[in-house]
This record gives structure tokens, C-alpha cells and sequence, in this order.
């Protein structure tokens, strides 16, 4: 890129103007939605489910993935049946209180026969699958849903019941059909929450925006934002925003990118050429590494490998740095930097900074580094913070006792931070004491805390037996850190292979989650370094796992890669699809509530996708899974790779 995108105080970048930043951080699964944009909401190819219009936005608007849903708090006037509530278009969220709520005579009773109801009645414009719950709720509930013949009989297609308030109903529906809801409090009325939304959707977030396919490959893994909104991710494409890359037509020019799913804008951030020195690892040399997003979207930070300053001024040739796109100031920054302003030392061919994400408030960037400058132990790979607002660089690798742990230590990227940049999870292979030069040991996740400026450990002491754990992730508020080991650390684990646990910091309770919605464990390894990208973060005992093992804001829903069938009952790809592949994988999420497990790398028509799915990251509300999928031939060959993003509900 020329001299003239730059200035003195940032290197601002021209580019087509920024859609409005106005969405908000989801409060968890039943919090307020983000603002709608100025407009309405996007437009779509497909119909709508309804044709009632928006209560929202009174436009009739379509939703499609990635809208926001409807939330509505309204008074209790759905008692009857002949006043459900009318449900506007999908997705769907309603508050109301049932502490009157009666049931009348007519009303069917072969759900759960007792207790009052409430109604709600949906009629959609097109076929499509739903799922009906009063997740949140807190109370014992039931769920049913009806259609109603010309004569008045009803016919049952769903019924469910829940102690905790967590009753859910997949159902199929048809154009022009009515559809009526019974939510029934099977005790007592009170505060009562019910959604409606389809099931399964899918789209492709690094392809072209008139729907044509990218005329390049997708690479690496990309990070989705809290509410499902944003993608980042890079890709070898040139076609995919209205702004042609400088780079394209280099020989090999690499490009980051941000698809806004509300408005179907793909907006090309920065780009650079593929630098020309041979690999070391037998690959291709790459310069753009791990994407992470912040809750809004404005900032998208990621690690790149420096050169001829083509990036910024301070580049180093082939030195690893991590950078910071600001959509709002159009200007890239270098990021990894000490406490006075000075880049992350590093000589040629280093990883300066490595793996960096960024805060969901956009604050503060974790990021691993050998660097000499930082104030971490000389020579070893530490973690660290630095506070964007305030230019603070800090050592994090710390033990109990705020020392530095002496032996290699990574944030491993993906989730590793938490939203207000409190709480970071990081694995390490130093014991706890952190004095001295200590042997490499099979690693542990620590829990770093940001007012203590101390880490307790959070997987079981490594002994001579043990394989270690890595790839850790954490929830926005910091109370759950997700993790893989192939050590049994719950007596049911007797697998001998890979899985994904979740710790809750509060309780100290460890859960295996790669497992069968009935607990029931696999033979196949869960998550594997055969992804995009690849792991920096394998064990010394080669454990087979990769860093995109994601949580969701509450610790609810937890997604993870693997090759096991018996996940979900069901074959992972099909022949020719797989051929020649010996380690399928397709992307699931398992919910801690419910118990269940479901695939989530699946087509829009709510198929498995051919040929590995891989390195998936959910939103932070647990309705949305980003993942790669790399297609294959009938012979087996790999085919072009894109981003996907599957929404769970």
C-alpha cells in the first residue's frame, strides 16, 4: 500500500463507508437484543416466515440469520385461546407474567392436564422447521403445539415438560398454516419467557455478496461477535467486498476481512502479499494469523508476519506482530508493544507476539511472546495483556503468588479473555511454584485474575501419567473456562482418547461435554490438528486437540470439533464425500442445561456437509457457530474452503 494511506499519528486506510456500529453486547441468552440498523432490517432473497410484520419495527421486514429477534414484554391478555398472542416473524422472544392464568374447558389437555395457559399463534408465509422453549422461565412448565381444524379439533404435533422451566418443541410447519402454542404453568403462574425461532439455517459468510462463490479460499479459523453479527476472517479471495485488494494481482495476496450478516456487507480491512521465503514447516508461508473480534465490531485484531513495512512503518522483516483494525478511525495499528511504546522485540523469523485476541469492550489484547521487553522471563514464552486505553503492558503468565511461571506459557487464542478483560485462560508447563528453571511438565490451564494479578489452576496436577491439557477458552463473564486432555479426569471417562471439559470457576465443577445427549462417551478423538491453521498448542504428549473450542456467554452451550459418530447417532460424511480422508470431522455444540448434543456443521436444507467441518466458534448468546469446512471431491481431494455460520436456534 502506498505512503499516502498513512499518517503520522495511525495509518488510516481508505475504504467504502462504515454501516452504523450500534449493536450492544447480549446479555446473556435473555437479554436485550443490539439495535436495529437505521432501515429496518436487512433485506432477503427468501421470504418471510410471517407476513404479520414487525413489532419491532412495524416494516414487514424479513429476518434472516443474523437478525436481531424480536423481544417483547406484554401484559398477560393470552389467556384464551381466541386471544394468543400473535406472533410477528422469527426469531421470537416474549416476557410475560402467568400468575392469573387460568385454563379453560375447551382447551386440550393431553400436554399436561392441569395448571393455567397462555397462547401464542404463528402463521408463516413459507415451509420451514421451528423450535419452540421457555428457557429462563425458572418455574415447572409444559409446551405443546397445535393446529386447528376447520371444525375445532385439535391435533397435538409437540409436547414437552420441565421442572426447571426449560420445556423446548422442534416442529415442522407449513405455509399458510396456523400454529398455536399452549404454554401451560404446570404449579403456579409468574414471570414466564417463551421463544420461537427456525432451526438450522445456514450461510457462508466468506462468500461473495451477489451470492457467487469466492474466488479464492478461506484460511485459518474465524471469530465471531457476541450477538452472531459479525465474521471475521481472512481469505485469498479478491472478489468478496467492492473494494479490490492492492495486493491481487501479486502472486499470492492474502486479505482480512468482516462480513456484517445483518446487511450482507463484506468490507475488506487490510491486505498483503504472501511473503516469498521458504517455509520451515514444509507449508505455505503465511502472514495473516487467528482473527478476533470485538463485541461491536469495531475492532478486529490479528497477528501478521511483518516485511518491507508494508503493514506499518515499524514492521520488522518476518517478525510476528499482532495488529488492530479500528472501523470506526479506518486505521491499523501494531499493537504488541511494552509499556513505553516499543514494539515486542523480535529478530527475523520470530513470533514477536503470537495468537492475540482482543476483549469483547474492545480494551484490552492478550497475546503470547518470547519477546525480551515485556518484563517476562527472558527467553520464555509468556503471556501478557496490554491495556489499549490506557498503554499498559503487563505480564500475565503469573502463579498464586503474582511470580512469573518460568516455562513456556500460551494464551493459545480463540476465547482466552474475558468480555471486560478480567479473567484470561492460559496453559502453561510451569508447576505452581514458578521459581526457577523447572522441568517441562504435561501442561495445566491456569485462571489468570486481572485485580489480584494471580493465576490458580484449574486442571488437576500433572503427574508422570498424565498427557496435559490446552486449547482453553473461557466465557464472557469468566465463570466457565472450556479446555481438551485426553486424561480421565471424571470417572465415566474411560475412553482413552481426547475430551472437551468446562470448568466452573464458582463451584469448581469439572464436566466432560464431548459426550451423546444420552452421557454417553466416544471412541474418536474430539478435536484434532488436522484444521486450518493448525494448533501451536499441542502437548508434549502430540494430545490431538486444537484452539477453537468455544463456550457461550452463560456456559451453557459448548462447541468442539470431532471425528465420533456416536456424537450424534449418525454417520460423519458419507463416500465419495469422505473418501480418502482417514479423520472426518464435523462441528458440534452440547448443551450443559439440556444434556443434548446436536451437529452443527449442517447445509441449509439441514444435511451433513461434505468433508471436514472444523475450528468452530460460538456466539456469545449460544445462537450461532461460525465454522470452516473444507468440501471433497469424489476422489477425495480437498476441495475450496469457506466460513459457515450455522444458527443452533
Amino acid at each position: 500500500m502506498g505512503s499516502g494511506d498513512r499518517s503520522r499519528f495511525g495509518y488510516p486506510f481508505s475504504g467504502p463507508p462504515l454501516g452504523e456500529l450500534t449493536d450492544s453486547f447480549v446479555q446473556g441468552v435473555l437479554g436485550p437484543g443490539p439495535v436495529a440498523p437505521p432501515g429496518g432490517h436487512p433485506p432477503s432473497s427468501r421470504p418471510p416466515l410471517s407476513g404479520q410484520g414487525d413489532s419491532a419495527s412495524g416494516d414487514g421486514s424479513t429476518r434472516d440469520p443474523g437478525d436481531r429477534p424480536v423481544s417483547v414484554v406484554h401484559g398477560f391478555t393470552n389467556d384464551q385461546v381466541n386471544n394468543a398472542y400473535a406472533v410477528p416473524s422469527l426469531p421470537f422472544r416474549a416476557r410475560t407474567d402467568t400468575s392469573s392464568a387460568t385454563r379453560e374447558p375447551s382447551e386440550p389437555a393431553d400436554c399436561f392436564p392441569t395448571g393455567g395457559t397462555a397462547w401464542y399463534r404463528f402463521t408463516p408465509l413459507r415451509d420451514a422447521a421451528l423450535v419452540a422453549d421457555t428457557f429462563g422461565t425458572g418455574r415447572p412448565t409444559a409446551l405443546a403445539v397445535y393446529t386447528r381444524s376447520t371444525d375445532g379439533a385439535w391435533k397435538n404435533l409437540g409436547c414437552d415438560q420441565n421442572g426447571a422451566g426449560n420445556a423446548q418443541v422442534d416442529f415442522s410447519v407449513r405455509a399458510g398454516t396456523s400454529y398455536y402454542l399452549q404454554l401451560t404453568a404446570t404449579v403456579r403462574g409468574g414471570p414466564t419467557v417463551f421463544e420461537l425461532a427456525a432451526v438450522g439455517p445456514t450461510d457462508i459468510a466468506s462468500g461473495a455478496p451477489n451470492g457467487a462463490p469466492a474466488d479464492g479460499p478461506a484460511y485459518n479459523y474465524a471469530d465471531i461477535s457476541a450477538n452472531g453479527r459479525y465474521v471475521a476472517f481472512f481469505s485469498f479471495a479478491h472478489n468478496l467486498s467492492d473494494r479490490v485488494p492492492e495486493c491481487a494481482f501479486a502472486t499470492s495476496c492474502e486479505s482480512v476481512y468482516l462480513r456484517d450478516r445483518w446487511t450482507g456487507r463484506t468490507d475488506l480491512l487490510v491486505s498483503v502479499k504472501t511473503s516469498s521465503p521458504p517455509a520451515t514447516d514444509g507449508g505455505s508461508y503465511r502472514r495473516l494469523i487467528t482473527p478476533s473480534v470485538s463485541d461491536d465490531g469495531r475492532y478486529v485484531v490479528f497477528a501478521a508476519i511483518g516485511g518491507n513495512q508494508d503493514l506499518t512503518p515499524e514492521d520488522q522483516v518476518l517478525v510476528v506482530h499482532a495488529y488492530r483494525y479500528d472501523r470506526v478511525r479506518r486505521r491499523l495499528d501494531l499493537v504488541s508493544r511494552a509499556s513505553d511504546g516499543s514494539p515486542a522485540s523480535g529478530s527475523t523469523e520470530s513470533f514477536a507476539a503470537e495468537d492475540p485476541v482482543i476483549s469483547g469492550d474492545g480494551r484490552y489484547l492478550v497475546f503470547s511472546s518470547p519477546s525480551d521487553n515485556l518484563g517476562g522471563p527472558s527467553g520464555e514464552v509468556s503471556v501478557y495483556m496490554r491495556d489499549l486505553r490506557m498503554g499498559i503492558t503487563r505480564l500475565i503468565s503469573t502463579n498464586e503468588e503474582g511470580k512469573p511461571l518460568q516455562t513456556w506459557s500460551h494464551a493459545c487464542g480463540g476465547r482466552s479473555v474475558s468480555r471486560d478483560g478480567r479473567f484470561v485462560a492460559f496453559m502453561t508447563d510451569s508447576a505452581n511454584n514458578g521459581g526457577g528453571e523447572l522441568a517441562p511438565t504435561p501442561r495445566v490451564v491456569r485462571l489468570w485474575d486481572r485485580r489480584t494479578n494471580t493465576s490458580r489452576q484449574v486442571t488437576p496436577d500433572s503427574g508422570p501419567s498424565m498427557k496435559g491439557a490446552s486449547c482453553p477458552a473461557i466465557s464472557a463473564a469468566g465463570g466457565h473456562v472450556v479446555f481438551t486432555t485426553a486424561d480421565a479426569l471424571v470417572p465415566q471417562d474411560t475412553n482413552g482418547t481426547p475430551d472437551v471439559y468446562e470448568y466452573t470457576v464458582k463451584s469448581a465443577r469439572l464436566v466432560r461435554v464431548s459426550v451423546t445427549s444420552e452421557g454417553g462417551q466416544t471412541t474418536e478423538p474430539n478435536n484434532s490438528t488436522d484444521s486450518p491453521g493448525g494448533c501451536d498448542c499441542i502437548s508434549p504428549q502430540d494430545t490431538p486437540v486444537t484452539k477453537a473450542v468455544t463456550v457461550s456467554a452463560d456456559g451453557r452451550y459448548v462447541a468442539f470439533d470431532s471425528a465420533a459418530a456416536e456424537l450424534t447417532g449418525d454417520s460423519i460424511g458419507s463416500s465419495p464425500a469422505t473418501a480418502g480422508t482417514a479423520d472426518p470431522r464435523q462441528v458440534f455444540v452440547h448443551d450443559l442445561l439440556t444434556g443434548a448434543t446436536v451437529r452443527a456443521s449442517l447445509s441449509s436444507t439441514g444435511k451433513a456437509l461434505s468433508g471436514n467441518g472444523t475450528l468452530p466458534y460460538i456466539s456469545a448468546d449460544g445462537r450461532y457457530v461460525a465454522f470452516f469446512n473444507t468440501p471433497r471431491t469424489g476422489t477425495g481431494a480437498p476441495t475450496q474452503a469457506d466460513v459457515f455460520v450455522h444458527r443452533l436456534r
